[in-house]
């Protein structure tokens, strides 16, 4: 009877070869859960800082908008005069977005050193993102961008996205993500003369 599933040796052997499966079975569960926990980590640190893109000196891609706030007027690059620039790309559903753009009001109505803004309202309704503008006190140029063709020539992957242009019109550098005070300082220093 050594085969037999009733006998005592059968079931010390089963229980036995059990155990060390049960045994290797929580261990791969708790290697694949450290994992997980460290990947899971890392992705919630990415998403916290801005991810910062640095790009070839490429031409800013032009674009005329109609403006955000009066449909009869035009927002367009071609308005920074030659002075550097920087284009924000927000809407009234990125809450990343509206909790920056206090700030960008801010330095931009201060001249920033010459510095031209400007919004573009990507895939927001007529009235949406107007509001947002007058709720973040924004004061510069907004362009509507509805379908978001602008931001597809400019390559945004996420939003916000700020993108740093020189006086030659040059791209810069562009940011993926919210940007405080102190970051969007250090930045305008990259396209402003010393």
């Amino acid at each position: 009877m050594t085969g037999d599933a009733s006998s005592p040796a059968f079931a010390t052997s089963t229980s036995a070869y059990g155990g060390r499966w049960l045994a290797g079975k929580r261990r791969t569960s708790l290697v694949l859960g450290a994992v997980l926990a460290v990947a899971t980590g890392a992705a919630v640190a990415v998403a916290m800082r801005p991810a910062e893109t640095s790009t070839k000196t490429v031409p800013a891609p032009e674009f005329a908008l109609v403006d955000a706030r009066n449909p009869a007027g035009t927002v367009a690059l071609d308005d920074r005069d030659g002075h550097p620039a920087v284009v924000t790309f927000l809407a009234s559903w990125c809450g990343p977005c509206r909790a920056e753009l206090p700030t960008f009001a801010k330095v931009a109505a201060t001249g920033a050193n010459g510095v031209r803004f400007f919004g573009v309202d990507t895939k927001d309704s007529d009235t949406q993102g107007p509001e947002l503008l007058a709720a973040t006190g924004v004061g510069f140029p907004v362009g509507a961008d509805p379908a978001g063709t602008v931001a597809e020539r400019y390559h945004v992957e996420g939003m916000p996205t700020t993108v740093f242009v020189a006086a030659d019109g040059h791209i810069v550098q562009t940011v993926t993500g919210p940007l405080d005070g102190a970051t969007l300082a250090r930045h305008l220093a990259r396209i402003t003369p010393p």
